[in-house]
């Protein structure tokens, strides 16, 4: 039978093993956070780094779309129905000469309209409403392509769901301008009747007021 003193001396020498364990596990458990405050570091550095070149590259393609000429026909298009607006409402167009221009005045918008592949377009955001009226209070989003007037409204309030103004990187999409270009004001231009009324008779937009909106937006990349 082991005695005493050789059982404690056992257990002293158990202790003093684990002991040390504890110490050198806890001193490689001190290495590993270094290393792993060191990838942390560079992790962190590179993901800045990327996010800079994912906006300079964001910024390069906004800017290429923002001077990117409209096709020889949609600008033919954008003149003819400017001129024949203005005609409608001239003071020197008769009546029944105005109804005429008119119809052709349309006729020329739908065609421009599924000519256009709505290159700047202006956004607004719905409401989902809220659950205190029981979402009766809900309404739905309306984008507005500032070249030819093409609008679409969201199918969802709440959210951006759209078959023809979708976003995508064929077309500059901008919610920041809409306070600046407002629906009240440029929806007027491409909806009837016209009148001389003020707010039918605001002009068509010129495609170097829409490149200067959009440019200016807010969230606009700067170029180093």
């Amino acid at each position: 039978m082991p005695h005493a003193s050789e059982i404690r001396s056992k257990d002293l020498y158990s202790l003093d093993q684990h002991l040390g364990n504890i110490r050198r596990l806890e001193e490689e458990l001190e290495v590993v956070r270094g290393e792993e405050q060191v990838i942390t570091t560079r992790r962190m550095r590179l993901e800045e780094a990327l996010q800079q070149e994912k906006s300079r590259v964001l910024a390069l393609q906004e800017d290429r779309l923002v001077w990117t000429p409209l096709s020889a026909q949609v600008r033919g298009l954008r003149i003819q129905f400017t001129n024949l607006r203005e005609k409608v409402l001239s003071p020197d167009t008769t009546k029944k000469d105005a109804s005429i221009v008119e119809e052709g005045a349309w006729a020329v918008l739908d065609l421009l309209q599924k000519t256009c592949t709505h290159q700047f377009v202006v956004s607004f955001d719905g409401y989902a409403g809220s659950t205190g009226m029981d979402h009766d209070d809900a309404f739905c989003g309306n984008r507005m392509c500032l070249v030819c007037g093409f609008e679409e409204t969201s199918e969802i309030c709440g959210e951006d769901v759209y078959k023809t103004l979708v976003s995508d990187d064929t077309r500059l999409m901008k919610r920041d301008i809409r306070k600046k270009a407002p629906r009240e004001k440029y929806g007027n231009v491409f909806s009837g009747p016209f009148s001389l009324e003020a707010s039918s008779a605001t002009p068509l937009p010129s495609m170097a007021e829409v490149r200067k909106l959009f440019l200016e937006a807010a969230g606009k990349q700067t170029i180093e």
